[in-house]
């Protein structure tokens, strides 16, 4: 009768913990990759592994150090000024499964900056065994749990191993998953840049500047505010490339578009239409006055020399100036009348436009 009844007490227990372990999948399996993730996993972890008093997860990171991401029962703000090396990581490095490890040798094993960390925490000297959880996926670890026993070096026994593997290998499943998402956000983040601006001065392009311009002009339109552009073509372009070479004509382009960037507000977008053009949105602009103020600044900024190796290198720009919707009310309109605007600037005189 006993037998029976210690077998149904462990196939109990034992279900209870497949549940638990499938909630844990399910809940994680629809989390996203921050800080809520490693907390979760860590606290589910430490109230499912019975000889668990605290813990912490670290994760590796591009830079390929271990950074640490949760806690319980320890200062997440002191770890969060730990990094660790795979050196520093000291016996658990040894072993790609779960097992107990000694953690009394971080004195020999970490710098001093390290070490102020670990015991700003806390309880670091009260570990008396650390089951350490690698979080793998094919030959790749991820990161580890760390289980940490206060009263006993005994305390971990081969259940306690048995679930922290089977919670680590659940973990490592979702967290990969992750991973893999976050890094294809990444990609998605970067194309999508990479589709709206320059490669050579990260501005943005000539797509950018007339979405840009569009939205602006439909604000100001139901706001009964101005919008300001500028023209910046480039004087004497070709003759740098020609007489410097392709460098020089980079270190312009780069250094023009720095120039920009610092000669306008926050809010207002400078881009690179091609080639040596530039064109700059000026976000509810007062009027000409303070469109002119900006155009008089940029073009002082430009005028001064740009060092290419030893050589000095001085090049102007021709700026023109349009105003929405003093100079047209609509974007094709406005766009012609900066054009004109620039070309008078340049040659001063009105262009011929043909009948």
């Amino acid at each position: 009768m006993n037998s029976g009844g210690e077998d149904n007490a462990r196939l109990r227990k034992e279900l209870t913990f497949r549940n638990a372990l499938v909630q844990l999948t399910n809940d994680l399996l629809v989390s996203k990759l921050d800080a809520s993730f490693y907390q979760t996993a860590l606290e589910r972890t430490i109230k499912l592994v019975p000889a668990a008093d605290g813990g912490s997860v670290m994760a590796r990171h591009e830079d390929g150090r271990y950074h640490f991401e949760a806690a319980y029962h320890y200062d997440f703000g002191a770890l969060q000024q730990v990094s660790l090396s795979e050196d520093d990581l000291g016996p658990r490095r040894e072993h790609t499964e779960v097992t107990v490890i000694s953690v009394a040798d971080y004195n020999q094993r970490l710098q001093a900056d390290q070490v102020t960390s670990f015991q700003e925490a806390g309880n670091l000297d009260r570990i008396k065994a650390t089951l350490s959880v690698p979080l793998r996926v094919g030959d790749q670890t991820l990161g580890y749990f760390n289980l940490d026993n206060f009263a006993d070096r005994n305390a971990f026994d081969s259940e306690d191993m048995e679930i922290a593997a089977a919670i680590g290998a659940q973990v490592s499943v979702a967290l990969y998953r992750l991973v893999l998402e976050h890094r294809l956000e990444e990609e998605r983040k970067r194309y999508r840049h990479m589709a709206h601006h320059d490669p050579l001065t990260e501005l943005g392009n000539r797509r950018l500047f007339m979405d840009s311009l569009g939205r602006a002009l439909s604000v100001a339109t139901r706001q009964n505010s101005r919008v300001g552009v500028l023209y910046v073509d480039m004087d004497r372009f070709k003759a740098v490339n020609d007489t410097y070479g392709h460098d020089a004509g980079d270190i312009v382009l780069t250094e023009t578009a720095k120039r920009l960037r610092n000669g306008v507000r926050g809010g207002d977008v400078p881009a690179r239409l091609g080639g040596d053009e530039f064109g700059i949105i000026l976000m509810d602009i007062q009027g000409t006055d303070a469109a002119r103020a900006i155009h008089d600044k940029i073009c002082a900024a430009l005028s001064q020399p740009i060092r290419f190796r030893e050589h000095s290198i001085t090049i102007s720009a021709s700026v023109g100036i349009a105003i929405y919707p003093d100079d047209s009310t609509d974007l094709e309109g406005l766009l012609r009348a900066v054009d004109t605007s620039m070309y008078i600037e340049k040659t001063g005189d009105s262009p011929q436009h043909s009948s």
